[in-house]
């Protein structure tokens, strides 16, 4: 086995390798809240609309985890003396992932969400057909069993990991972004949000998903640009002609009354006025 020795680097490649590192605060969730819970959700009141989601859960996201993964491994401690060799059978994901989001003054729109996703799997309140009526929690001999996986499960959760200039890019080139896709996803746990009655804090609350596994597509999508607002209709006023104002030194008309072919500028009226004949005569 041949032995590299050290590299040498310009300065050039350098700034090119190590001065543009990818940053933490650049990143995107994606909530899909499957179709029996946005109906469950809608009967308590909480509406689950696109610009809900994004305007309540996706931007107020403060901070996420991105996944990792592992291997199991067998142990092999006979095929050569002194030697433990291991052999990789199985790639073990993270049980969890968990995302911190700011919670609204208004709607308390993210407590209200995941809450409601959470009493949806136990199926609190509902009575067949599936209707809800909150009463029934409040009864002393209340009793609930468990949704079936399929209508609380999502496979559609997902992190976008992107930079500063994704728009841009580099070069005309856009930049780089990983996407993690989780299969299996739903919450798991709500971790209490302390408050108390000292110096006031953001009200923040931490969810943590539980999931099957994820894969990750490494593929650049376009950004997604902003609206446009519509053109409005031109107008219909229509535009006076303009009038053609002519000079003396204006030669190429020869059809103004008022100037010879030569552009010369006459005494009185045109040539067949004054009794000129407008063929050239020489002298």
């Amino acid at each position: 086995m041949a032995i590299v020795g050290p590299k040498k680097y310009t300065m050039s490649e350098l700034k090119a390798k190590i001065l543009q590192p990818s940053l933490t605060s650049h990143y995107q969730v994606s909530f899909p809240v499957p179709g029996e819970v946005k109906e469950y959700l809608k009967q308590r009141g909480v509406n689950v609309g696109t610009y809900d989601i994004e305007d309540y859960v996706t931007v107020p996201c403060s901070e996420a985890a991105l996944p990792g993964s592992r291997f199991a491994t067998h142990e092999l401690n006979d095929d050569f003396t002194g030697v433990t060799l291991r052999h990789a059978y199985r790639r073990l994901y993270d049980e969890t992932t968990n995302f911190t989001f700011y919670v609204d003054a208004q709607k308390y729109y993210v407590i209200r969400l995941f809450e409601g996703w959470m009493s949806y799997i136990m199926l609190e309140g509902v009575r067949e057909p599936k209707t809800y009526n909150k009463d029934d929690r409040l009864q002393l001999d209340y009793s609930h069993r468990v949704a079936f996986p399929n209508d609380y499960k999502t496979n559609d959760l997902s992190i976008i990991k992107f930079e500063r200039d994704y728009q841009q890019g580099t070069g005309g080139t856009p930049a780089g972004s990983l996407t993690y896709i989780f299969t299996d996803a739903y919450p798991i746990n709500i971790t209490s949000s302390p408050i108390s009655y000292d110096s006031s804090q953001l009200l923040k609350c931490t969810v943590d998903f539980n999931f099957s596994r994820y894969v990750i597509d490494t593929a650049n999508p376009l950004p997604v640009a902003p609206p446009t607002p519509p053109t409005p209709p031109p107008t219909s006023t229509p535009t006076p002609p303009q009038k053609l104002e002519l000079n003396s030194n204006d030669h190429l008309n020869i059809g103004n009354p008022k100037l010879d072919q030569f552009g010369v500028q006459l005494p009185g009226g045109t040539r067949d006025e004054l009794g000129i004949s407008g063929a050239i005569i020489s002298a």
